[in-house]
Formats: structure tokens, sequence, C-alpha cells
């Protein structure tokens, strides 16, 4: 097995080597040097070491509604600069050609992490915030919340003239492109202010446990670094405590057993298997326990659950190809420690192994493959939803691709963590014997139409590494069936009052496990005057705001050649 089909020229090699060059150039470039307040309308608030990412809304359509998605608003969050870092050094780990990261760069990096630890916990602990957090001085309590895209959302509510635009948008119509972004932007302040703000949570907490564990790995080559990090980790623990103590337990008599009714809309037929089963089940929220979350991670996969209805089992994570990348790391890691002989002596590991691997190299290795766009044999690429819905000033379909950079390299990081592993005596990566021909191919060519592409000016950097759990009509909460329904200090609401206001008051959701049967005819019952959305209308049909950074784009591009480059041949 070689690690190219056409083999790997030396010019070839250089080629992608300046491309990893100038990758790097341009990520520090997106990287804050200095931290400076919002000074409106002239300057975003930016925090040291952070790398840029900015909340966009999904727009399509003609393009003087369409081009309004490349508008951002500047987001000071930790999240993409976790990933940033974690692809910078997993280049260097499991790439060849990438610069060493600098110890300045990332030491800011680390820095506007540990600033992102919850202030409410004692120091130390293992808590991390999306946003960075301000006190609240009548509670008492440090509250997080993104400071650029508040301020801008009340400036608009402030200043465009609603009496006017309603009269406007009841002549043109309500659902035209152009009416129904401005009754987004009318509903952001109601809306989204309350969703803005945010407990810490256990995906940012987790990506930073993840990276003090890549850290660990290579102190030896990083030893300061790693030292920055342990010091502000101090009490790590607390954070697997938590995700215990908040898990999601669907067979338990306590409120442990409650949980959005979206979750359990998608989630029903395995929560269904499990009772009639009789085994316990425990599931991390985003706000598991191993091997029961890996088996349900495994059964999103396979029952087909992740590509029929990704608008709800990724609420919060709308690129499916992101997903597949974050679920063959693990698969990736726990490979290298077999392939080593020195897997710690945990049953759950094996078990996790088998179970991800057993699904990446059968599902998800055929649903990446199916979507693989080819061009005269010499490239393919990957498109996910930012641009697909786009037109012409003529009305003719035109998909502007503007997440086409980003999909290619997630989708080639995937197949690569999927089929290879690292060798202990060389480092280099290479592809399992049983490898399809077809894996190989496409990631050459994906490759070679990335490094053809990344420093264009013919593609967007855009991702949606982010977003709102709300997409339209087919992710409100109150449209899917419940048997749960009270107010957040305890007070029961009958469940046939449809007469409530439907705000951050109202706590709506699913406890327990009802029989199937049951649960089929509550799903062809009306909620709140709406039947249950059962099918995906993709994501391209409503206005929602997304999370993008370029930085994390050319990043994961970044990690995606040099792996190519250490590829074995």
């Amino acid at each position: 097995m070689v690690g190219s089909l056409y083999g790997t020229s030396v010019d070839h090699d250089r080629d992608i080597e300046h491309t990893i060059g100038e990758l790097n150039r341009r990520i520090a470039g997106l990287q804050v040097q200095r931290s400076h307040a919002y000074v409106p309308p002239v300057f975003w608030a930016k925090d040291r070491g952070v790398y840029e990412s900015n909340i966009r809304i999904n727009t399509y359509g003609k393009p003087w509604i369409a081009g309004f998605r490349q508008v951002g608003v500047f987001d000071n969050n930790a999240f993409a600069t976790a990933w940033v870092t974690i692809c910078l050094l997993e280049a260097g780990q499991y790439g060849k050609g990438a610069p060493v990261p600098g110890d300045e760069p990332m030491k800011l990096a680390l820095e506007l992490i540990n600033s992102h630890h919850d202030k409410n916990s004692p120091p130390g602990n293992g808590a991390v915030n999306f946003w960075p957090q301000t006190l609240n001085h009548s509670s008492g309590l440090w509250v997080s919340q993104p400071t650029n895209i508040i301020s801008i959302i009340s400036l608009l509510d402030d200043a465009l003239p609603w009496d006017l635009i309603e009269k406007v948008c009841s002549i043109l119509g309500h659902s035209s492109e152009v009416c129904e972004l401005l009754k987004f932007l009318q509903g952001a302040r109601q809306e989204l202010f309350p969703a803005f703000k945010i407990p810490a949570d256990f995906d940012d907490t987790f990506v930073n446990i993840g990276l003090g564990s890549l850290l660990k790995q290579l102190s030896k080559r990083y030893p300061a670094l790693y030292q920055l990090w342990e010091s502000n980790n101090t009490n790590t623990g607390s954070a697997f405590e938590l995700l215990k103590t908040y898990a999601y337990r669907p067979l338990s008599d306590d409120l442990a057993n409650v949980i959005d009714p979206r979750t359990y809309y998608y989630a029903h037929r395995f929560l269904e298997k499990a009772n009639d089963e009789g085994k316990p089940v425990s599931l991390v929220t985003t706000w598991m326990v191993y091997e029961n979350t890996t088996s349900f991670i495994a059964w999103v996969i396979e029952s087909g659950t992740m590509t029929s209805r990704p608008d709800l089992a990724l609420t919060y994570y709308p690129s499916r190809y992101n997903f597949y990348w974050f679920v063959a790391r693990t698969r990736f890691l726990i490979a290298n420690r077999i392939a080593r002989g020195d897997l710690p002596a945990f049953p759950s590991l094996r078990l996790v192994y088998e179970q991800l691997n057993e699904v990446l190299q059968s599902r998800v290795t055929t649903d990446i493959l199916a979507e693989a766009k080819t061009e005269g044999g010499k490239w393919a690429y990957f498109d996910d939803f930012l641009g697909g819905a786009d037109e012409t000033w003529e009305g003719k379909p035109k998909n502007s691709a503007d997440d086409r950079l980003f999909t290619t390299s997630m989708a080639v990081n995937a197949l690569i963590a999927t089929w290879t592993t690292q060798d202990k005596a060389t480092g280099q990566l290479t592809w399992a014997k049983d490898t399809p021909v077809d894996v190989i191919r496409v990631v050459d060519q994906a490759v070679s139409w990335l490094a053809e592409f990344i420093l264009s000016d013919d593609y967007k950097p855009l991702n949606a590494f982010f977003s709102g759990s709300v997409k339209g009509t087919s992710t409100m909460p109150f449209y899917y069936p419940m048997n749960f329904l009270e107010y957040v200090n305890g007070t029961k609401i009958p469940l046939n009052d449809t007469h409530i206001d439907l705000d951050s008051s109202v706590v709506l959701a699913m406890s327990g496990v009802v029989p199937q049967e049951q649960y089929k005819k509550m799903v062809q019952e009306p909620h709140f005057g709406h039947q249950t959305p059962t099918e995906f209308p993709g994501y391209s049909n409503s206005v929602f705001p997304f999370w993008s950074s370029a930085a994390y784009t050319y990043a994961s591009t970044l990690l995606t050649l040099s792996q190519f480059l250490n590829l074995a041949t």
C-alpha cells in the first residue's frame, strides 16, 4: 500500500510545503495581538490571543440578499481559538512540513482560553465558557456573553424604522427574502439576548481538556506551554464530576431524565431500545457516559440520523464533516496505541475503538465518498450548505460554495483519521492494508484541489463551525412532542395550555422514555398549533446565525496538507 495512487513528485511536495508556510503566516495574521474595547462604529472589541471568528447570518438567494452573508461581527470566543491551536499542534505531531508553532502565539492562545475559565467556580476548575465573562454587580455572578453582537443588535433595534419596514413587508410579502432577514433582525433582541447569556458548557470544557492532553504528549517539546496550561487547570477532575452530575439519564426517576424535545425526537428509537433491553443509559448533554455515549454516536451515524436529520442531531454544529473528523480523531488516537501495543488496560477503550472503527470505515466512509465531486479525474472537492442556494440576478441557481475549502479539508482529515495509524518508529502515517482504493484516490484529488485553491481568491474561507440551535421551523422545540411543561420556578403548566408565552421562563421537555406506539401518536398530534416537522428541509430555507472562522479553515487545511506529506509511500 502506498500513500498516493500516483506517487508524489519532489516539486509537488515543495509546492505543498510552500502553501503550508503561507497558511501559517495567514493564521498568525488572524490572531489578535493587543486587546481593545468596542468603539462603535469603528472598532470591535477584541481580546488579546483570540483567533479571528465572526458571527454571520445564513442568507441566500439573489446577490443583494445573499451578499449579507459576508457581513460578520467579530466574536471573542474560546472555541475557535482552541481548535485552531489544536490543528497547529497536531500538524507538527502527525504531519510533515509544518512550521514549529511559536511559543509566543501559543502562549497568547492559552492565556486567552485560560481567561474563559468559569469565574463562578474556584480557581483551577475545569469548566470553560464559550465567551468571556463580565461581573453582574447586582447578582454578584459572572455572566458569559458576546459584547460585539449584543451592541450591534441593540443599535439596530433602536435605529431601524420598524413600523415602516412592517408596511413595506406587507406589500412585498413577509416570506420574501429581504423581509425574512428583517424579521430575524427585529426579533433578535428578544430571542437572542437570553440565549447569549450562557453558563460554562461541556463542549468548551472538554475541548480545553483535550488541548491539555495534547500538550502533555508534547510536553518535552513545549515544556513551558504545558506548564502554563497545567497551572491554570489544577482541578480538571471537577469537570468530570460535573459531567456525571448533569448527565442525561432517561431511565432514572428524577429530573435527570428530562431532555430537549428535539433531541428526544431524533434519539427516541435508541432510547426505546435501551428501555426494552433494560440497559441503563447515561449521556453527556452539551450543558457521556463514555461507553453509552460512544454507542449513541455510533447509532446516530449507522441509523442514518446524521444525514436525515442533521438539523436536530447536530444542534449547534451543522457541518457533519466537522463532526466526522471529531469522531475519527478518537478512533485515530486509540488505533495508534493499539498499534504500538500500549493501550491502557481499560476495557472501555477497546469497545470504543471497535464501535467507532466499524461505523467510520463503513457508513461514514461511504457517505464521504458519495459526496465527493470530481473534475476531470484531477481534483475532488466537497460542499456543505453555505452559498448552496444562491441565485444570479436573473434568478438562476448558483452555488457560491462559500464553505468548499473548509469542507474539503475536513473530509480529508476525517478519511485520514479513519484509515491510518502513525508508525511509532518513523512517525509516518500508514494506510491500513484494507483501505479502499477510492479513499486514497479521493484524498489525493482533494489535496491537489486544496493546494490549488486554498490561497486563491476563487473561494471564501467560510465555515459554520457553530450555529444557533434554531434554524427555521424544523428546529423549533415546541413543535415536537413533550410531556414536561413548567415555569423555571417549578410551577406546573397543563400540557394542553397552548396560550402561554413561550419565553425563557418556560421549560418544555420530554421526561423519561415513553412506549413506541404512544410516542408515534404524540408525533401525529399538533403542538401549540403546529405539526411535528418529520423531515429535514435543508439549511438554505431559513435565516439563522452561524459562526465562521477563516483561521480555522486555514488551520484545518494546514493539518490536511501536512498529514498528506507524512503519508508513507
